[in-house]
């Protein structure tokens, strides 16, 4: 660009863009940076590392898995979720609350038997006595009775709390999929918006070196180009970050 300058072919405003977009491009370089240091600040926090002295591996974004990889059935996912888990072991302690507190209004039955061996005059004889008793405890019957209703009215609680809650599970669980799709559409979108960024580019590029057209156009399709692929980047954090809170409400 100097060059073209000092041969007229370029003005000086020309050069001051071109200089001025440099300076940006290297503001950016260095953000990208202090975020990468950031990030695996927090990296290392997350596996317990006492320091963030390792490589971040580098990755293509083309090579991404479709949704339908991570797809799981909603109610099999519901099953393995932690809180379903504690939901069920909350009904079935107030389903065994509920028996115990039955059992105390039951009646009770005691069962006995006795032998008696007599010998006279040489005579063998062997006696037998069976006998049983039934206890009804009808002193506490109000009393018990009440805490009996107490305990059924807790366990069919427990009952509804479960199916409900399992149902909000589903229900974050399909919206958790359906972010997921969303997100790998965002990336289809922005995907052809860098395609046609980038032809848009090429074309300014030809009609700028064939002195058709002025550097300020040149640098706006420039700066198109480079906010396509910064969006594509974007969509491309944002469906990873869709698949693992997926993953994470599917119990995975």
């Amino acid at each position: 660009m100097d060059a073209a300058v000092n041969v007229g072919v370029a003005v000086k405003n020309d050069l001051l863009r071109v200089e001025l977009e440099k300076k940006k491009l290297e503001s950016n370089r260095v953000k990208v940076e202090n975020g990468i240091a950031v990030a695996k600040l927090m990296l290392a926090r997350q596996m317990n590392r006492d320091n963030s002295d390792f490589e971040l591996a580098e990755t293509s974004l083309d090579n991404i898995d479709p949704p339908g990889d991570y797809k799981m059935s909603a109610d099999e996912a519901v099953e393995r979720r932690a809180e379903s888990k504690l939901l069920a072991i909350s009904r079935e302690a107030a389903e065994k609350e509920r028996s115990m507190e039955r059992g105390k209004v039951l009646p009770t039955v005691a069962v006995g038997a006795s032998l008696m061996y007599q010998n006279l005059l040489d005579d063998d004889a062997v006696n037998g006595v069976l006998f049983a008793t039934v206890t009804v405890p009808i002193s506490d019957w109000w009393s018990n009775s009440y805490s009996t209703a107490k305990f059924d009215l807790k366990a069919q609680k427990a009952t509804i709390d479960e199916i409900e809650n399992k149902n909000l599970i589903k229900v974050d669980i399909e919206a958790k999929w359906n972010s997921l799709n969303e997100n790998y559409k965002q990336i289809e979108i922005s995907r052809d918006a860098v395609t046609q960024a980038e032809e848009n580019l090429r074309i300014q590029r030809d009609f700028y070196n064939a002195g058709t057209t002025t550097l300020s156009n040149l640098l706006e399709a420039e700066t198109l180009r480079r906010q396509a692929a910064d969006s594509y980047s974007d969509a491309v954090t944002g469906y990873w970050t869709a698949v693992c809170a997926y993953l994470t409400a599917t119990g995975r």
